[in-house]
């Protein structure tokens, strides 16, 4: 009987303890999942910020398609400034700030449409111009 007894105590202390572990786990679990829900926001936010600032460094760039290639030589940048000059009959004193202007994407096959330009005005109110 003292033998049971002192399984019984025995038993009772493992599920106190144990108890007490499952209560310290959910404990945890709570401040994980608070954690979680935060860095979900956080990531949500900085997401819908890189594309603001990927839209905002789009705004002054300008796609020309049905260039030949080949056409705009060793000196993109001249082409286009060249190009843009004579297609929209600007002054011949005004000379678009185009910052970089390059082809998109990797060389197409032979017979297929040329890859479109794309150019970076330097000075925001170039585009509009």
């Amino acid at each position: 009987m003292t033998q049971m007894n002192g399984s019984m105590n025995a038993l009772n202390e493992q599920i106190a303890e144990i108890q007490i572990r499952v209560s310290a786990v959910e404990d945890n679990f709570g401040s994980t999942d608070k954690k979680v829900k935060d860095l979900i926001k956080r990531v949500e936010f900085l997401e819908d910020k890189v594309d603001y600032m990927e839209n905002k460094s789009r705004q002054n760039n300008v796609v020309i398609f049905g260039i030949a290639e080949g056409e705009e030589k060793k000196d993109t940048v001249v082409f286009v400034q060249s190009f843009l000059t004579k297609t929209l009959s600007l002054s011949p004193d005004f000379t678009p700030c185009i910052e970089i202007a390059h082809r998109i994407s990797a060389k197409v096959p032979v017979g297929k449409k040329p890859r479109p330009i794309i150019a970076k005005f330097g000075i925001i109110n170039t585009k509009q111009k």
